[in-house]
């Protein structure tokens, strides 16, 4: 079984079986869920990043009164109007806000996450775990 499996590693991490993989009809389908499934877990650190930031600078709150331009909502949560724009355009790519114009509102997985306080403890608590994972080799 060792063999096989040193076989099949073999095959999977080499750029031509991944590109033959990836236009064979029988395979494609195959090739594009794994492939989404690593973009998920690259992905994933990112948004939790872009929803803690949300989270810590209070961005949804403020959002959930009424929607605002970034250079309007920039001074209330302490970022440059460009660092605010930069955050609402990742925030609404994961739906926590959403475009509405030129105006950013709410978006439904914003209000999800305002709906649910245990939500928000958690994902801050997890600042500390980010941090202890600085390095995550030591």
């Amino acid at each position: 079984m060792a063999i096989l499996s040193r076989l099949r590693d073999r095959f999977y991490s080499d750029p031509r079986f991944q590109r033959w993989a990836a236009a064979f009809p029988l395979t494609r389908g195959i090739s594009r869920r794994n492939a989404a499934a690593i973009f998920d877990l690259t992905a994933g650190f990112v948004y939790s990043r872009v929803l803690e930031a949300c989270l810590r600078l209070e961005l949804l709150e403020a959002l959930q009164r009424e929607s605002q331009t970034a250079e309007r909502l920039a001074p209330t949560i302490g970022l440059s109007t460009e660092a605010c724009e930069r955050l609402l355009v990742a925030a609404a790519g994961i739906e926590l806000v959403e475009r509405r114009g030129s105006r950013f509102g709410l978006g439904r997985l914003g209000a999800m996450v305002l709906g649910n306080p245990g939500l928000k403890s958690m994902v801050l608590h997890h600042r500390l775990f980010h941090r202890d994972l600085g390095d995550p080799v030591a």
